[in-house]
């Protein structure tokens, strides 16, 4: 039989093929040292000194496939910056990071790859910052994780990583962010390059919620080990272009580290000018290039047109790019020209355009000319002229034509105002909404946008429409208007920034409590905080969801692997609430949320009463009933069993026909009536799945006779 071939992974091979034998072995040894620990016996150096010596792929027969894939990982890391613009990014880190002794060993190396891979080796730290600073760069176009903050100000401030006061930015973003331990700051100055001017980058890593695994005992048993991964975000501050951008998954935390590092690096005021961000949207160019001249206080405009266009054809790494002169249409252009490429130009084909402006001061005739540029999401000229009035002029031309959109977080009382629409959006649970449904939900389009809150679709749905030519042709759906009394905004689809919608209601329901614990366990469910009762502490959650059997199921699983946490309430974010969840009280939120307050938020002496009134009838409950909490939510309590969450009618109705039979001493009830008015064949039907399962198990069973069913004992 032949011997099974062992799995290489693509990134390995590079690694073996390229690097020499005795910093390849020394590159697997620390991979299987960090996985089976630093006791463990060298496998791969084997003292070769030859640089055109290679390591065989014989030596990895003995390998496993955990161990193998280990070594895959890391291997992506060391091949992925020793690649052109990954070595960059090394080279530039480690000039700045490492001594002048480790720099000449770094140049020693053979080639890029070589570099790479010692660096990993020897400066470890470097090595890892190198990889934030390269994915930073690589992050830039991705709006959902990047934010950009231009400081409007005369004089570009400078700043570098030696004047950066890291023991007191580190106690003000310990504050800011709430992370409970200080986080661990690297400052490193990025000389200019063709690209890119001088900055100065902070990485900010900080530990990420606390999460846990089980680890296998040989006697069968487990044991938890509790951690908290890492978690980091990136700042670069660009003084000549008077920047500062931000790399991080939560937009909060964008906003609150670039106006801490404002405050502490720069002497910013916080207070009086907060920083606010700017993104640029150039859909508007999805069907047309015309400008119309706006009205600017104390500026008479002559002209706009667009002079220069890139279009995107389906990738950041294809483009196609058309410049024509003023006196030209350059929509006629395009599709004279670049007819192929002009079927990519939907919302979010350009990329890029170069606008030509010619116009007078008050009181000034001669003619003067700006050129203003734009560039994805992040990018434009604007704040990079030195004349504060040329500043202003280009800022309120691209406010004028919508293409600026000034981006930041609610306010607590404009959360609070928000917090029903927002909370039933949040209830639903979809990833993707049309501005139609955001409408029925009570909430603005430009509101949520404005705070990150969802962001328009990069590719829209399409539908077909008669062109000027009488022809069927595909459009982009919200370019079109399809009814006179609907805009094409109407149909628009846009996406729910999930984890800010999350952190935002959360951080907004902890205001009044006494401790604030904003934590993701699930999708469905959110830890939000503790209030404190005579018994000590008792924990706040926010669930979604609570309409669907499979959610409860879930989240009840979720809830008592938390059991030592402590019973808690969980605040439902929809409309009704089946009172009880394992040992947890379940109340909508609406219930409990007092909007007229000042400011709006929960009340923990309410929250309070609540909890307990639901545990004394829990306590107090001495034969089985059914406890609503609205038309189609409640739970089933009964002596001795666990609250058993309902969340229709037609389940609260069939557990209220077992339970008053079994009150009154005659427990079994024939299938017909406790169908009576379902579409169910047998009440086995009424439930599904793993709620089935635990219902006729456990609740539930069959009677003496056939057709009978009765309340378990």
């Amino acid at each position: 039989m032949a011997k099974k071939e062992t799995a290489i992974g693509t990134n390995t091979r590079e690694i073996l093929e390229d690097i020499p034998a005795a910093l390849a072995a020394r590159f697997l040894d620390k991979v299987i040292q960090a996985v089976e620990g630093e006791d463990t016996v060298q496998r791969f150096n084997n003292g070769a000194t030859d640089p055109e010596a290679r390591l065989s792929l014989e030596q990895f027969q003995s390998l496993g496939p955990e161990l193998l894939s280990e070594i895959e990982a890391q291997s992506q890391r060391v091949t992925e910056m020793g690649e052109t613009k990954g070595a960059q990014s090394l080279k530039t880190v480690i000039i700045e990071a490492a001594s002048n002794e480790e720099c000449r060993q770094f140049e020693d190396q053979l080639d890029d790859i070589c570099r790479s891979c010692w660096a990993f080796i020897e400066l470890p730290l470097a090595f890892q910052n190198a990889e934030s600073f390269h994915h930073a760069r690589k992050d830039r176009d991705r709006g959902n994780i990047h934010s950009a903050f231009g400081l409007d100000q005369d004089e570009s401030v400078p700043a570098t990583a030696e004047k950066v006061n890291v023991v007191a930015l580190t106690a003000k973003l310990d504050r800011v962010l709430g992370l409970g331990k200080a986080p661990t700051l690297s400052a490193i100055n990025l000389p200019e390059t063709d690209k890119y001017p001088a900055s100065v980058m902070l990485i900010v890593r900080h530990g990420a919620d606390l999460s846990s695994v089980y680890e296998h005992r040989e006697d069968g048993s487990r044991h938890p080990h509790y951690f908290r991964p890492q978690d980091e975000i990136v700042l670069i501050y660009t003084p000549r272009n008077r920047l500062i951008e931000v790399v991080a998954s939560s937009f909060g935390q964008r906003h609150d580290v670039s106006n801490a590092f404002a405050e502490i690096v720069l002497g910013r005021n916080i207070s009086e000018k907060p920083l606010s961000e700017k993104v640029y949207d150039l859909r508007r160019f999805a069907t047309s290039f015309k400008l119309e001249v706006p009205d600017i206080e104390g500026v008479d405009v002559q002209s706009a047109v667009v002079t220069e266009c890139e279009l995107l054809l389906g990738s950041y790494g294809r483009r196609a790019s058309l410049k024509v002169t003023r006196d030209d249409d350059i929509d006629e252009m395009l599709k004279r020209y670049l007819s192929g490429a002009h079927r990519f130009r939907g919302p979010s084909g350009v990329h890029r355009v170069a606008i030509s402006v010619e116009y007078h001061r008050e009181g000034d005739k001669r003619a003067r000319s700006l050129n203003i540029t734009v560039r994805g999401t992040n990018g434009s000229n604007v704040l990079s002229h030195k004349d504060r009035a040329t500043r202003e002029l280009g800022a309120s031309l691209l406010e004028a034509w919508g293409i600026t959109r000034k981006l930041r977080p609610l306010g607590a009382e404009e959360t609070g105002d928000m917090l029903r629409p927002l909370m039933r959006l949040f209830d639903l649970g979809e990833t993707v909404v049309t501005g139609l449904r955001l409408a029925e939900l009570e909430l603005s389009v430009d509101t949520l946008l404005d705070a990150r809150l969802i962001y328009q679709k990069k590719r829209q749905s399409l539908t077909l429409i008669d062109d000027d030519h009488d022809d069927v042709v595909e459009a982009d759906a919200s370019t079109v208007t399809r009814q006179p009394d609907y805009s094409a905004r109407d149909y628009t689809e846009f996406t729910v920034v999930e984890g800010w919608l999350r952190e935002t209601l959360a951080k907004s329901l902890a205001g009044n409590l006494s401790a604030k614990k904003f934590q993701k366990i699930s999708d469905d469910l959110v830890r939000v905080g503790d209030i404190v009762s005579v018994n000590g502490t008792v924990p706040i959650y926010l669930a979604r969801g609570l309409w669907e059997p499979n959610v409860i199921f879930s989240l009840e699983e979720q809830l008592r692997t938390r059991e030592s946490a402590g019973d808690g309430i969980v605040l439902c974010a929809g409309p009704e609430a089946p009172r009880f969840l394992a040992n947890n009280v379940a109340i909508p939120v609406g219930d409990v949320w007092n909007g007229n307050a000042d400011p709006p938020g929960l009340s923990p002496d309410h929250l309070l009463d609540r909890f307990n009134s639901e545990r004394r009838l829990i306590a107090q409950t001495t034969m089985a009933r059914v406890v609503r909490s609205g038309n189609h939510s409640g739970s089933f309590v009964m002596p001795e069993k666990d609250t058993l969450p309902l969340s229709t009618r037609i389940q609260l109705d069939f557990f209220e026909k077992l339970a008053d039979a079994y009150n009154a001493g005659t427990p079994e009830v024939h299938t017909g009536v406790l169908i009576e008015g379902t579409m169910a064949r047998t009440p086995r039907e009424i439930f599904t799945g793993k709620m089935r399962e635990r219902v006729f198990g456990t609740y539930v069973q069959k009677g003496s006779k056939n057709g009978m069913w009765r309340l378990s004992d």
